[in-house]
This record gives structure tokens, sequence and C-alpha cells, in this order.
């Protein structure tokens, strides 16, 4: 039953997400940003100026690439730190949409439609899934119903519905971690290796596998060791090259697609002779309406020249300036203030579980939690043993996503990777000072939900900054990036 209150919720906020998107890129003029543009289209038809007018809000920004890619291919080198499974997708369905609809629309508003769609149902799907991972991990039906109506309101939402390729990696990876939590490991690792083959960070979901045959594998060791097993020695080699040889063959999933793509973006952009290169690279960032501002010049980018040339990090930092340390400029300040929530959010997570558990974290989750443990801790809710692994991967994407990314980026970044984030939003608005306020039974209606958020809204002052954050976000969000205004 509230699963599909959760699909309900989720598919409102859909609606709503489109109407506001609607409303706000008719309202404002959009702001003349030096980025990207999907190029003009010749001859609309009115149904074109119809889908333009509807969906036109989503596909701004990164999403004038995705579109780009999914109609003409990786026509410029930049590109390529897209990666491919989401245009794919996208222009597969819109070729089906094209079928019935070739005469009345172009094929670029197929796309967009495409996109749209796509977005929408995965979404969806997405919501549904972090309340089943909420059960599983969290084991409490109340905080994992919360994480999930937290997650159709999320601060990166817009991004969800947007061209982008959050909805699917979100999808591909919410999903992975169902099958991980139930340790169906090989096909976690091609649903990790299909999210690799959308987002590059994809690859890091390889330390949930890690994590779990190393624990394994210590614990096992451990017991035998206990047990006075003789040929301790023999025993804990054979069992290493085991787990050794089975976490290669995941890491072929999980790093396949992943480089795969790379080894065909070096052919395409430094063998093909495709491409005219700027004297200075970062120089394509510029191309507006189709027009790309360059300096051509017959010289590959440098980088093609290196022994490991990793195309992906390379783009990054000569176009986007991406490295360590490379954002941290006075100009840069008011990105880290729309920041800011999420960090102190995923701080404040990883804190008070490591205040909690204390114990079990300085051994890394390797060491089982002793039975004179608090019985909450150990069966139940954000506190429990099955939490750590996430909150370390949060931890992770939390330093990577400060320290080298472009730190406006991070919301979107975190809050499409970590339900951990969710759980812990939840675990804040169940549980703080108020929550005995909170009715038992949980909605079946939407209106339901609705009342239950404002009831959360009371239980705490963390609570109304979880509730506070999400809802402004989300609103905020919407009416700023359909507008080519800058945001997470």
């Amino acid at each position: 039953m509230m699963a599909s209150t959760v699909l309900k919720f989720a598919l409102l906020s859909r609606v709503l997400t489109f109407c506001l998107q609607v409303f706000f890129n008719w309202l404002l003029v959009d702001h003349s940003a030096d980025a990207f543009r999907l190029r003009p289209l010749k001859d609309p038809t009115d149904g074109d100026k119809l889908v333009h007018f509807l969906l036109e809000g989503f596909n701004k920004w990164d999403g004038s690439y995705y579109l780009t890619i999914a109609e003409d291919g990786y026509s410029q080198p930049q590109m390529f730190v897209f990666f491919p499974f989401f245009p794919a997708l996208v222009r597969g369905v819109a070729s089906v949409i094209a079928i019935g609809t070739g005469s009345i629309i172009s094929f670029r508003s197929s796309l967009m439609i495409s996109s749209w769609f796509i977005n929408t149902i995965l979404f969806i799907l997405a919501g549904n899934q972090v309340y089943g991972l909420g059960q599983k991990i969290l084991k409490d039906d109340k905080m994992a119903f919360a994480a999930a109506v937290l997650f159709c309101i999320n601060p990166a939402s817009v991004f969800m519905s947007a061209s982008y390729s959050e909805a699917l990696f979100c999808f591909l990876t919410f999903w992975g971690m169902l099958a991980f939590q139930d340790q169906s490991f090989i096909l976690s690792a091609l649903l990790f290796g299909l999210s690799a083959a959308s987002r590059s960070n994809g690859i890091v979901s390889f330390g949930f596998l890690i994590y779990f045959w190393t624990q394994q594998q210590i614990r096992t060791t451990l017991i035998n060791l206990t047990a006075g097993k003789t040929n301790i020695y023999l025993y804990v080699i054979l069992q290493s090259l085991k787990t050794a040889l089975i976490l290669l063959g995941f890491a072929v999933f999980i790093f396949g697609p992943f480089v795969m793509f790379q080894l065909y973006s070096f052919a395409e952009i430094c063998h093909s002779q495709k491409f005219d290169f700027p004297s200075k690279f970062f120089q394509y960032i510029l191309p507006v309406n189709g027009a790309v501002n360059t300096i051509p010049s017959s010289k590959e980018p440098d980088w093609c020249q290196k022994t490991l040339p990793l195309p992906y990090s390379n783009i990054q930092s000569d176009v986007w300036e991406v490295g360590f340390f490379n954002y941290f400029q006075l100009r840069k300040i008011p990105n880290f203030i729309l920041a800011t929530p999420v960090i102190v959010l995923s701080v404040q997570a990883i804190s008070v579980y490591m205040k909690q558990n204390w114990e079990f974290v300085k051994w890394l989750g390797f060491l089982p939690q002793r039975k004179t443990w608090d019985k909450y801790a150990k069966n139940q809710g954000f506190f429990n043993e099955e939490s750590f692994v996430y909150l370390a991967h949060l931890g992770f994407l939390l330093l990577f996503g400060v320290f080298v990314m472009h730190i406006e980026v991070i919301t979107r970044f975190l809050f499409s990777s970590c339900p951990i984030i969710l759980m812990f939003a939840a675990h804040v608005v169940t549980s703080g000072p108020k929550s005995g306020l909170l009715k038992a039974q949980l909605p079946e209606s939407i209106m339901g939900v609705i009342r239950v958020i404002f009831e959360w809204f009371q239980t705490g002052p963390w609570a109304k900054f979880v509730i506070i954050y999400f809802i402004v976000y989300f609103i905020l969000g919407i009416i700023l990036h359909c507008n080519f205004l800058p945001w997470t």
C-alpha cells in the first residue's frame, strides 16, 4: 500500500515540476549565459512550437549537450565528457515517437518528448526504489516512507525531469544497491556498470562490492582463527585469491562500459581527424546557437600524447577547469553558499553516525557489532550496521565534490548517487524532539502525504531545516534552471 502512495506522490511531483517549468519559462526571459545552446530549428511546425513551449525549459545548460548528442552524435570534442547511455536511450525512444509524428513535429521535438518521458518514468520508479532501500537498510517502514517522500521533492529535482542523465543514473544506481542488499551481486555489478555508462561516478559503486567481500573475508578468517582451524595461513591465501578473482569479474562488468567509452573518445578525438581544434582548447566552451568560437589548428590536444590519456578527465580539466582546488576562487563564493545546505546535511549525517557507533566505525565496519550495544543501533533505523558502507560512499563523493568538482554541481551529484542522505533526512524529520506527536499510521492518500510533511516540520529545528531546504530548492531550482540562470 505504501509503495503505491509513493508512486502517486512521485507522479504528482513530476506534474508539479512540469507545470512550474512551463509557467516560469514563459514568464521570464532567458538569462544571457555564456553556454552551449541548441541549434535553432529551421522552419518549425506548429507542433514544434507547442513542444518547445511546453518542454524548452528542460533543455538548458547540459541538457542542450545531451539533446545535441542524441540528434547529431558527438559532433564536438568537449561533448565526450557526456556519457552515451542516456542520449542513446533518448534517441531510441524518439525514433519510435517519430514513426507516428514525423509529419507533425521535427525529430528534435521527438527527442524533447522522449527525454522528458524517460526521465519522468525513471524518477517515479527511483522513488519506489528509495522506499525499498529504506526498508532493507533502515528496517523501519515509517523512516523508509519518509525517505521516499523526501526524494520526490529533493533539492536536485529539476535535473531529474530535465534532459540530464541524473534520473537514469539514479534509477540504475538505486536498483544496483537493492540488488546489493539482496546479495544478487552479478545483477548489482551489471547495474552499476550501466550506471557508469550514464555518468562517470558510476564506477565508484564498485566500492560496495569491495567492501562486502573484504568484510566477509575478514570476519570468516576471524571465526576460523577463533575456532582453532588448522592450516589457517593456507586458508587465508586461498580465500583471498578467491575474493580477488570474484572482484576482478565484477570490475569487468562495472569498469567495462567506462573504459570502452574512453577508448572510443580517444580514437575519435586524437586519431579520427574529424575535428578542428582551437589554439586554446577551452574556447570550445562558448558555442552559441551552433556558431562555435574557435581558432582552428591542426594540432590535437597535448594530452593525446600521454602514455595513458584519459579523455574524460583531460577534457574536464581543459574545458571546464575541473581539478583539485581549481574552484577555490573568491568569485565562486556564491556557488559555495548555494552548496552549503547539502554539505551541512552530509557532514551531519556522517558525524552523528560516527558518534553513535564509534566502536563499529573505528574498525571500518569489518568487525561485527558487539552484543552489548544498544538494540536500536544494531537492528533498525539510521544507526544500524548496514548504513555504514552507504555513509562511506557519501563521504568519498562529498570530499571529491568539494575539492575537485564545480561546487554547485554537488547537490545533484549527491542526491542522484547517495540515498543515505534521504534516509538521514528521514531520520531527522521522524525522530525529532516532538516526533511523539506524529501519527503511527502512515498516510495512504496524496493529501495525507502533504499533511504529514507539515507534521514533520513541527518535530524539531533540524526537521524545519530539512523541509525548508527541500521545498525552497525544489521550487527555486525550477525557476532558475529553466531560464538559463546558474543553479546546481
